[in-house]
């Protein structure tokens, strides 16, 4: 199975996390390719960066 994130903040960390838990529990045998994309450097992420234009 192959999920793709589009941005690495907080929000996809969460679900990344439960999914991983849940699939664990849940289907071990299941070999999982996830990919984490994100095009701001690690650290507080454009949306957490007090120079960000607000939108």
């Amino acid at each position: 199975m192959r999920i793709l994130f589009i941005g690495a903040g907080p929000a996809s960390a969460m679900v990344l996390e439960r999914l991983l838990a849940s699939h664990r529990r849940d289907h071990p045998e299941l070999r999982l390719d996830i990919r984490l994309v994100d095009p701001f450097p690690p650290g507080g992420g454009r949306i957490w960066r007090r120079s960000s234009p607000r939108c």
